[in-house]
């Protein structure tokens, strides 16, 4: 069972990799939920940063007859739904087209549509995702990008939010029975890309730099130690000529059983994402029996003596996340930047003080507001939404 739960974490970890390395992939979290089968284990679906070049919306219908259209569009926005109709020429006539909302990814819009199409108005219906070209983008005012989407396991997992120099981020984490993975890191910060950082502790180096404690992977995802000891002989030769020493010293770092998973060994590094440069530490940790939540307890030099720069524990979280899934939704009133959230049956409205308007924004009851985000529970998932001016 454990080695199960290892290979599925490990598995996330590539999707996660190949996502940072390939910023312009998408995966939509509907997508991974149906390919690992929903399993016991917190899966990440890390989405791809300022897709919102191209918004999106939902087209509900397309008709010839404009009263049909009208009446389903006077049903949506007297439920605060933001429908607004498309009229467009063709051979036979006038086509008018039904759309609701306005998305800054397709995962916003996919997540919205699966919500919408639950309406009982909207029975026998299946919103379709469009991309927009002019049309009904001052609908609203705010658009929605759909960030990250987290599966709800709090017994295999848990998500916290954490101090992050002046600002905040997310740290979730998964783990089994008493032992945790590697975790990741959201830093909700508008400078940053939005890509997760995989680490078992990190904290900010300034405004440009993280500095973290992570696992450093010996093989290629797939690989193991038995079907390619060449290709571990020889990272392992590489490692030690960087740190000074030799191979058979660096055995005693490995974190490995065989037949579960890939050989790797934890170190400390430095990333300034801006730019893209990085840099490790001469250090590795010492393998225990079971790491806990915030990694290795013992990290040794191999060339000078410990820096003070190196995070040695965790923060105390501000706010578990979890805990709020206890409260009651609809009493709870989050404010943003400039808008108010709050819960509307299956979605979370927004409403803008300065123009009073309000318009359901994204499917599910929110949870947690913090500037241009806003965190909310939605089909199990925990999703994390940032908002961008549609003008």
């Amino acid at each position: 069972m454990k080695r199960f739960f290892t290979n599925l974490w490990n598995l996330r970890n590539s999707l996660e990799n190949s996502l940072e390395n390939n910023p312009q992939n998408k995966l939509p979290q509907n997508d991974l939920q149906h390919n690992l089968g929903l399993v016991f284990l917190i899966m990440l679906s890390a989405l791809s940063a300022h897709s919102w070049a191209q918004p999106y919306s939902l087209q509900v219908v397309a008709l010839a007859q404009s009263e049909k259209v009208l009446e389903l569009r006077t049903h949506l926005a007297a439920q605060a739904f933001p429908a607004y109709i498309v009229s467009t020429a063709s051979d036979t006539g006038m086509i008018f087209r039904l759309r609701v909302g306005l998305f800054a990814n397709r995962e916003a819009a996919l997540s919205y549509g699966e919500s919408l199409k639950q309406l009982e108005v909207m029975a026998g219906l299946d919103p379709l995702i469009m991309a927009v070209e002019g049309d009904g983008i001052s609908n609203v005012p705010l658009m929605p990008e759909l960030l990250l989407s987290y599966p709800y396991f709090p017994e295999f997992s848990s998500f916290d939010l954490v101090p992050w120099g002046e600002g905040q981020a997310l740290r979730y984490q998964g783990r089994f029975e008493h032992e945790y993975f590697e975790a990741s890191y959201l830093i909700l910060d508008p400078l940053w890309d939005h890509t997760p950082l995989q680490a078992w502790r990190a904290k900010p180096d300034g405004a440009e730099a993280i500095i973290k404690v992570y696992n450093d992977y010996l093989l290629p995802q797939g690989e193991s130690a038995e079907a390619a000891p060449k290709a571990l002989a020889q990272k392992l030769a590489s490692l030690a000529n960087d740190l000074g020493s030799d191979i058979e010293s660096l055995q005693n770092y490995l974190f490995y059983t065989p037949g579960e998973g890939r050989p790797f060994v934890i170190r400390v590094g430095r990333v300034d994402r801006r730019v893209g440069s990085s840099e490790s530490y001469p250090l590795l940790a010492e393998p225990e029996v079971e790491l806990k939540a915030e990694g290795p307890s013992k990290l040794i030099w191999f060339d000078r003596s410990f820096a003070e720069d190196i995070p040695t524990t965790l923060e105390t979280p501000l706010l578990d996340i979890y805990s709020l899934l206890n409260s009651d939704p609809q009493t709870l009133s989050l404010k943003g930047q400039d808008w108010q959230a709050y819960a509307d049956a299956s979605f979370s409205g927004l409403y803008i003080e300065s123009s009073g308007q309000y318009w359901r924004a994204v499917a599910g009851y929110p949870l947690w507001a913090y500037q241009d985000y806003l965190l909310v529970y939605d089909n199990q998932a925990i999703k994390l939404y940032r908002f961008y001016p549609s003008n």
